[in-house]
């Protein structure tokens, strides 16, 4: 016995059969046990797409307002920090953009404020490159490479790890030891000023970092020799 569905029937077969469809594709979870999910594109290969897209490491290059040819310029500006005898204020270095934004602004120096500063050298007579340079402001550039997830700044070194790319090397430096306390920044090597600023203004200051043989070894280290240092990524 042959049993056939006529037109209507078959008609409400399908419709109900693309409701289900349409309601699995509506309330279907991740783990849940369905084509739709199996088809998928694995959300690990996703991920991983994402973090090559997206990642990389930065650094600050140090009076220079370019970048090596490992990365790329984020932006180029100056350094700044706090005066070199306030007793408030960061101790870090600034990089600033040369493009700043603001928000709500009062007009004139409030009482109660943090104050920020350009940064000068104060190289003396050595290094000669330097010494040209002595309170001329100090350039800086955020440089960007997207293949490497790593940035590490080796003090005392010109040379980086094997398995390490070196992005650029120069002088260890920092404010003055009677001043107060400042980050140890990496100096590039051919480090530049920026143009016009030769009048000494003081505000933040770098200066030459030398090793004392107290608690250091020397040798290795020798007693006044103004240190080194190297910025690496992996």
């Amino acid at each position: 016995m042959i049993v056939t569905q006529n037109p209507l029937q078959n008609k409400q077969m399908q419709s109900r059969h693309w409701e289900r469809r349409r309601n699995q594709v509506r309330y279907c979870q991740l783990d849940c046990e369905s084509e739709l999910v199996y088809n998928k594109p694995s959300p690990t290969a996703t991920f991983q797409q994402t973090v090559f897209t997206a990642g990389g490491t930065s650094y600050i290059r140090w009076g220079r307002r370019d970048c090596p040819s490992t990365s790329s310029l984020v932006y180029a500006g100056r350094a700044a920090g706090a005066f070199f005898v306030h007793r408030g204020g960061g101790s870090n270095y600034l990089c600033l953009t040369d493009n700043p934004d603001f928000l709500n602004t009062t007009p004139g120096h409030q009482g109660l404020r943090s104050h920020l500063y350009g940064a000068e050298y104060q190289a003396d007579a050595n290094p000669p490159a330097f010494a040209s340079m002595t309170n001329h402001n100090v350039p800086c550039a955020l440089c960007h490479t997207p293949t490497r997830g790593s940035t590490i700044m080796i003090p005392g070194r010109t040379t980086c790890e094997p398995t390490w790319t070196r992005e650029y090397y120069g002088y260890l430096m920092a404010d003055y030891l009677g001043h107060f306390r400042t980050t140890y920044e990496c100096v590039d090597m051919n480090a530049e000023s920026l143009p016009g600023s030769a009048l000494s203004t003081d505000g933040a200051l770098f200066y030459f970092t030398e090793a004392v043989c107290n608690g250091i070894d020397c040798p290795p280290y020798t007693a006044g020799a103004e240190l080194t240092c190297v910025v690496c990524t992996k």
